[in-house]
């Protein structure tokens, strides 16, 4: 048994990724990004952020899924990121809603995150 960080280490081997999971506070500290009642509980501005990452999707992945083995693992049915879509609790989208726990002394709005899936230990911490 050998341990590796490669997105996948070789063919039909099962993949690697690293999910970053992230989260909008206003300078006051309150989180931004949920909103009850609108769908997937996403707010207006969170809408809008998840769009421009979305958007910019592409050059995103050249840095954070930055080799040509990156991309064996993003692909349908790697519980990956195959789709560049915004999801709720959809393993196949490259940015995730996650989900939230109701056994936590922490409201679901301090919870309420976005998990971005391509990124991979391939990628330099440093950019």
């Amino acid at each position: 048994m050998h341990a590796s960080f490669s997105p996948q280490p070789y063919v039909g081997a099962i993949t690697n990724g690293v999910h970053l999971h992230l989260s909008v506070q206003g300078l006051d500290g309150q989180p931004l990004l949920y909103q009850k009642g609108r769908r997937y509980d996403l707010s207006e501005l969170g809408e809008h952020w998840t769009a421009g990452i979305l958007n910019h999707l592409p050059a995103l992945c050249a840095l954070t899924a930055p080799t040509p083995v990156s991309y064996m693992r993003l692909k349908p049915h790697h519980w990956s990121a195959a789709y560049a879509c915004l999801g709720y609790r959809n393993r196949e989208a490259s940015l995730r809603i996650s989900p939230t726990v109701s056994l936590s002394n922490r409201s679901i709005a301090d919870q309420y995150n976005v998990e971005f899936r391509p990124l991979d230990a391939t990628a330099s911490p440093h950019l």
